[in-house]
């Protein structure tokens, strides 16, 4: 409720998809899951910059750390490339973009139906 409370786009789509196009259910599952995908992408992203600022430090010397020498697994790689395609979009920008995006969510849950 929440949730709900706080993000009105969220509410509108609940609102327009339950239950007439999927259980409550199915709703919040597809939900939570796009969560975890975002809640991913910033780890791997906060992971990357670390990775990266290691590797900087260890060039220059600085600091006790010994080199990285794992290399970042290929399912890892292919997400960080996936992730880099989505546009990030400050909250209160709205406009065709925003509204495009909406249409697209509601036709890939209704797509799953």
């Amino acid at each position: 409720m929440v949730t709900l409370q706080e993000d009105a786009m969220l509410s509108r789509m609940r609102f327009e998809l339950v239950p007439r196009h999927v259980k409550e259910e199915v709703f919040w599952r597809n939900y939570f899951y796009r969560v975890s995908l975002v809640r991913q992408s910033a780890q791997l992203s906060s992971l990357a910059s670390q990775h990266t600022e290691r590797q900087r430090d260890t060039e220059r010397g600085s600091g006790d750390q010994t080199p990285i020498t794992d290399e970042i697994p290929e399912w890892e790689r292919e997400l960080q490339r996936e992730l880099q395609e989505f546009e990030v979009v400050e909250p209160g920008e709205r406009g065709a973009a925003s509204e495009a995006w909406e249409r697209e969510i509601e036709e890939l849950l209704l797509e799953d139906f």
